[in-house]
């Protein structure tokens, strides 16, 4: 038996001034000043790669994801992807993205040797230390489940591990 093809739920790409999108009263993530600071300065350097998600309401596009991506400059034209949700649906959508995202593991070689063959300068994340990622004692366990209170940060995308 096979599983079931999931339903494409995407029904157009738009481009929308960003201030006209209203926020998710849902949304959960918060956007530190740093976080805020890496974002421009990517969009600064290669502009917009990636859309912003948004379902339609009664009272215009309403964003599933990409809250800070549309904070950046309300007057931009920005693209949206619109997505065919009932308010449950865009809730379940809204909770799992990002923790989806973020089980994703890091193949270590594989990201340092990106970084080599690209221009990729550093970003400032004001006064906030970035540590160069060092070798640990525990190599067979995730980063995330390392006891440790040091907090890394990728010098790449700024996440937090």
């Amino acid at each position: 038996m096979t599983a079931p093809k999931p339903k494409n739920r995407i029904v157009g790409l738009r481009q929308v001034r960003a201030g006209d999108l209203k926020p998710n009263p849902r949304n959960w993530r918060l956007h530190p000043p740093e976080q805020r600071h890496a974002l421009e300065t990517m969009l600064d350097r290669i502009g917009w790669v990636n859309a912003v998600i948004a379902r339609k309401t009664d009272d215009g596009l309403e964003l599933v994801d990409g809250h800070l991506r549309s904070e950046i400059d309300p007057d931009a034209k920005i693209p949206v992807l619109v997505v065919d949700l009932s308010e449950d649906e865009a809730n379940q959508a809204l909770a799992t993205l990002d923790p989806l995202s973020a089980m994703a593991q890091a193949d270590q070689d594989a990201l340092l040797s990106l970084l080599q063959q690209t221009d990729v300068p550093p970003i400032d994340f004001g006064d906030l230390v970035v540590p160069e990622f060092e070798p640990t004692a525990e190599p067979d366990r995730r980063l995330d489940e390392r006891a440790s209170v040091n907090q890394r940060i990728c010098p790449a995308c700024g996440h937090v591990f």
